[in-house]
């Protein structure tokens, strides 16, 4: 079953802007990158990828770095293998190998935005910027910021790049006469409805609401991952964490604190008691009563 997808701490964290070579994710392209290394776990090393994928080079190495961000395999000493969260989901007879539920997307989008080494731009633009509004120029001030915090010397114009197609990962691109029609394909999480593009050319808007869509079981998968990182030595967590902590299901799935707080209140039902949200004192927080299984959810949710 899937392994924690949480990052790594700081200290020790390699950051990357690169590696999509500047195309967004696909419907299949995931699906496709499952089914390659199950066949072939030298694939990605292998000049047959180029026929296998019926694509050219640059977009083979896009694949399999999309792959790996959305940590569906894993790169090994030995080949690539599938993760278990690849295995359960992109299998034939796997979750949601063609990703038709909106489900599968919320936890993919889990997936990449926690994943700072291989999705820097991602990660640091849910769980690090402060504003609800913001511009490219912006954004690349703040991540150059970002590195060098983390000692690291990035170009500008690479920045740019990696926050372009950050920026079509989550906005449909399809309104712009500027992108040719196969640079203009949406990534699937374009249909999470998470970023929008203001009135105000070349200003974005993280879109923060309920998310209605969002459906529990994955929502407590994602509490369960924060907590089991962050928190693994506590039976608590307070509310603000929860909402705003970088790494927290609030940041990355940009859900407002009264919707947060409904989504907690349900918890007890849903977990037997085994979570219990406490709202009742000035120091909102919630319990956890006994250990859970965070992969159990998802495999209800499938069921």
């Amino acid at each position: 079953m899937p392994q924690s997808s949480l990052l790594v701490n700081k200290k020790k964290t390699h950051l990357s802007f690169s590696g999509h070579e500047t195309f967004v994710c696909r419907y299949s392209w995931l699906k496709k990158a499952c089914d390659a290394v199950a066949a072939n776990p030298l694939i990605f090393r292998d000049e047959s990828a180029i026929a296998t994928f019926g694509v050219g080079k640059n977009m083979v190495s896009s694949i399999s770095h999309w792959a790996k961000s959305f940590r569906i395999i894993k790169d090994t000493s030995e080949g690539f293998i599938l993760s278990d969260l690849g295995k359960s989901i992109f299998a034939d007879d796997g979750w949601d190998p063609y990703l038709e539920d909106q489900g599968t997307l919320w936890l993919l989008h889990w997936c990449l935005t926690s994943n700072i080494e291989l999705a820097t731009t991602f990660y640091y633009a849910f769980n690090k910027l402060n504003s609800i509004e913001f511009t490219k120029e912006q954004l690349i001030s703040e991540i150059l910021t970002f590195a060098e915090d983390h000692s690291m010397k990035v170009s500008p114009n690479t920045i740019a790049r990696d926050i372009d197609i950050f920026i079509r990962t989550y906005v449909d691109a399809h309104h712009s006469k500027k992108i040719p029609i196969e640079d203009s394909l949406d990534c699937p999480l374009v249909e999470l409805d998470l970023i929008s593009e203001c009135s105000l050319r070349g200003v974005y808007r993280f879109l923060r609401s309920e998310k209605l869509n969002l459906p529990i079981e994955i929502f407590v998968y994602a509490l369960l991952d924060f907590h089991e990182h962050y928190f693994p030595d506590s039976n608590v967590l307070a509310f603000e964490d929860i909402v705003y902590k970088a790494g927290s299901p609030g940041l990355i799935f940009k859900i407002d604190e009264d919707a947060l707080a409904y989504k907690l209140s349900r918890l007890e039902e849903i977990t037997e008691g085994a979570l219990k949200f406490d709202e009742t004192s000035s120091l909102r927080q919630l319990y956890k009563l006994r250990n859970l299984d965070k992969n159990s959810f998802l495999s209800s949710y499938y069921s």
